[in-house]
């Protein structure tokens, strides 16, 4: 037997699936903290006792980011839409004993008003909606969030070098035997998944489309919303981004 999605989005139906963080579960920590590293180091942000920088973690997910800054001594708000993953992540800040304001909401409906020194929204966690206006709101919403000395880091997949690379099909097998089948195609300007979830009696069905950004694209979104790109890196090792080689593109920028 097949069970298929409802009619919620693909987001709402993956991410609050049990599976997802089992497939995942290679985004650790120690990725976490490089991807702070490289952000910390462009901004020169650095909490002290007497006046904590507050930071806006976008679509926190499982909390990993969060919970990074908030251990470095951050003041950090974390939004997400998903009731399982900002269950997960309260859970895991319990856990290292860190304080973080966790809240559910719509990341293309922030409404905070110039309270932030930083906002970052990393591992590909922009480009879900249907249009690139609903994406280009997520960004305006990010800009008004910071004060006008703030900084917004973005985590995106370089689709140049994903076209040259991008696996067809994989499967991973977890630990109680649950198989997890992955197919990838690029239609347009979008990266389609579907994802199949072999149980012992029944297979789930589950769905990811991301729009993926040129450089030149997502740089006139930010320029546009009122950033400025000061570093581009490719890797969470902190190197430069390299558009026919990058992996990644982390782009930090500064509010203009």
């Amino acid at each position: 037997m097949t069970t298929y999605p409802t009619s919620k989005r693909w987001y709402e139906e993956w991410f609050d699936s049990e599976y997802y963080l089992q497939l995942y579960s290679h985004r650790n920590d120690i990725e976490a903290e490089a991807c702070i590293d490289i952000v910390q180091r462009a901004t020169q942000f650095h909490p002290n006792d007497v006046d904590k920088c507050r930071v806006l973690d976008i679509a926190c997910g499982a909390g990993r980011h969060a919970i990074t800054l908030a251990k470095r001594g951050f003041d950090v708000t974390a939004v997400d839409l998903s009731t399982n993953l900002l269950r997960h992540a309260h859970t895991q800040g319990q856990k290292e004993k860190v304080s973080i304001k966790f809240l559910q909401l719509d990341m293309r409906s922030l409404d905070f008003k110039a309270e932030f020194d930083l906002a970052v929204q990393l591992f590909s966690s922009f480009g879900y909606f249907n249009t690139v206006d609903e994406d280009f709101a997520v960004i305006q919403g990010a800009r008004r969030s910071l004060r006008d000395i703030g900084y917004y880091a973005i985590d995106l997949i370089n689709p140049l070098v994903l076209e040259k690379t991008l696996i067809p099909k994989s499967t991973k097998v977890l630990d109680d035997g649950v198989k997890i089948i992955e197919e990838r195609k690029i239609v347009e300007d979008r990266v389609e998944k579907e994802i199949t979830v072999q149980l012992k009696k029944e297979k789930l069905k589950f769905h990811e489309s991301v729009r993926i950004y040129t450089p030149e694209k997502i740089e006139r979104l930010l320029r546009e919303a009122g950033f400025l790109p000061t570093h581009w890196f490719g890797d969470y090792a902190g190197l430069p981004f390299d558009r026919e080689r990058s992996r990644r593109m982390i782009i930090v920028n500064k509010v203009v």
